[in-house]
């Protein structure tokens, strides 16, 4: 027992390691406070309680309290303190009270459990720093985590839960908010027998998060609000699952997968996709995980998978943002159904499902545009062997401009059963075939259009993809005059000297004409040694809206 204050280990010289109280085989009971240096531990014992208001804290690379025994409890009032690459807290069974108070620096782990039960009570406050860092570790099996407080303050690059083990249970109760900052995950489960149920509503404004990633069964009823944010994932399922195969079709038989299931609305995030190289999508939730190898002679993609899964969802999962995708799913054996609702807005094209490489696909309730001056929406996409399945008394209901109920190329597979609503200027149903291809080559140069996103291309020089010289347009100039006709719209290059669309284009419709050449120059040339020439968003952009 201690009342006092107890400090040991020099905290200007990491080879002064101590321990503040030890006792391996006893119970330990503080009141007091416990100060100890940089690679020391603070309290080492078998059991230990933390009585109301006592303080213990570790310097970096120490263990302000570490359990060699089965429990650690935390009452009211406590503080536990940790530097760098430090544990606050080691041991089996461990219970925060409301209002105790645990912070751990850059890289290190707030609670290090190796099993048994984990509580974190109304009301517990805990706060990681940046890099690596984590509030729960948790490495046991048959154990329960139980989060029921929304104080938890997770800093950059860093995580809520990391579960390990096998058959573990786990369920954040609290309805309040957490909020992630760049590159986090809330709960980050490796235990595919186990099961994640979370109610605590996520959000962020920053980028590369996830609310929950996990290889085993998770319920969702939180709202997770990536809205703000860009690049993230609501819910990932992750099972592993090791293949290589050439894609045609899905797989002929299914192996029992756990269910990942939402019931909560999910506001997904923006995407970024300025880098070809390092594209960021916002996506709803997501399952499974491939590489595209190559193609085979006949032009198949070769895939090598390293997961699947079976995602559902039964709440709503809403898409704003250009790029964006509700649910997508990858790979043989990956499934996504949708029970619930997904609604696409927005002034660019954005996704409901996106399907790929042997995926299948389940829409048995609703994907609908929402709101006005919607542009490109797309209800669901199925590529490389990947099917979807519009299900009877399911509805697709797409008001855009130049939307898409079910798209399929590249060996997508559709099967309508369901209702699919259409406003004047969308399609129901596009199919391209695999020979559909627009890709151009000449010499060593060649155009190839992308598996992926048969609207956009890249470059490839001998079979080496370059990338472009972009070409944007020079402010605070004067328009040349733009040469047109009836039937062609010319578009300079330069940059230098810009030319601009014809405003109220559509008027020529009067006049029978539907279409137009877009006629590009060649000025580009002059002002740039590159051989490759891309031309930016700017100068595109006002022909785009033209159109």
């Amino acid at each position: 027992m201690n009342n006092g204050k107890i400090t040991v280990g020099n905290t200007t010289d990491p080879n002064n390691a101590g321990v503040g109280i030890y006792s391996p085989n006893g119970n330990i009971e503080n009141y007091g406070e416990v100060v100890a240096g940089n690679k020391s531990a603070g309290i080492y014992g078998s059991n230990i309680n933390l009585k109301a208001n006592s303080k213990v804290s570790a310097g970096d690379e120490g263990t302000a309290v570490y359990a060699a025994g089965n429990n650690i409890n935390i009452l009211s009032g406590v503080q536990v303190t940790a530097g760098k690459k430090a544990t606050g807290i080691y041991g089996k069974s461990v219970s925060l009270d409301a209002n105790s108070k645990l912070n751990v620096g850059e890289g290190s782990t707030a609670v290090y459990s190796r099993g048994g039960t984990v509580e974190f009570k109304n009301g517990a406050q805990i706060t990681t720093g940046d890099n690596d860092s984590t509030v729960l570790y948790y490495d046991g099996n048959n154990g329960n985590i139980i989060n029921n407080t929304d104080k938890l303050n997770i800093g950059n690059n860093s995580y809520g839960f990391i579960i390990k083990g096998q058959n573990n249970k786990f369920e954040s109760n609290n309805s309040g908010n957490i909020a992630l900052k760049d590159n986090s995950i809330f709960v980050y489960s490796k235990d595919s027998d186990g099961s994640v149920v979370n109610k605590t509503n996520i959000t962020s404004s920053g980028k590369e998060n996830y609310a929950i990633y996990s290889s085993g069964k998770i319920d969702n009823y939180g709202n997770i609000d990536f809205s703000s944010g860009t690049g993230s994932i609501g819910v990932y399922s992750y099972y592993p699952k090791e293949d290589k195969y050439t894609v045609t079709e899905p797989a002929t038989s299914m192996t029992p997968m756990p269910i990942v299931t939402n019931y909560g609305t999910i506001k997904v995030a923006k995407s970024d996709l300025t880098d070809p190289r390092d594209e960021k999508y916002g996506i709803g939730i997501a399952v499974g995980y491939t590489e595209k190898l190559g193609k085979d002679a006949n032009g198949k993609a070769i895939v090598r998978q390293k997961a699947a899964g079976h995602i559902v969802n039964r709440g709503v999962i809403s898409v704003t943002h250009p790029n964006s995708i509700g649910m997508y799913a990858t790979g043989r054996n990956s499934i996504a159904e949708n029970f619930g609702r997904i609604e696409l807005s927005g002034n660019r094209r954005n996704t409901g499902m996106y399907l790929e490489n042997g995926a299948v696909g389940y829409n048995y309730g609703t994907i609908t545009t929402v709101g006005n001056n919607n542009v490109g929406q797309v209800g669901v996409t199925v590529t490389t062997g990947a099917k979807i399945v519009n299900a009877k008394g399911a509805t697709i209901n797409i008001n855009a401009d130049d939307g898409i109920g079910l798209y399929s190329f590249g060996g997508g597979i559709i099967e309508n059963y369901g209702n699919i609503k259409v406003n004047e200027t969308s399609t129901p149903i596009r199919k391209l075939d695999d020979d559909d291809d627009t890709s151009k080559s000449f010499g060593g140069v060649e155009i190839r259009v992308r598996d992926d996103d048969k609207t956009k291309a890249d470059i490839f020089v001998n079979g080496r993809k370059v990338q472009p010289a972009l070409v944007h347009t020079i402010p605070n100039r004067a328009p040349s005059e733009i040469p047109t006709s009836s039937i062609g719209i010319y578009m300079g290059s330069s940059g230098v000297n810009p030319t601009n669309p014809i405003g109220n284009i559509g008027a020529l419709a009067n006049s029978g004409i539907k279409s137009a050449d877009l006629i590009i120059g060649t000025e580009a040339a002059k002002y740039s040694n590159s051989k490759y020439i891309q031309l930016g968003k700017d100068i595109i952009e006002p022909y785009n809206k033209m159109i």
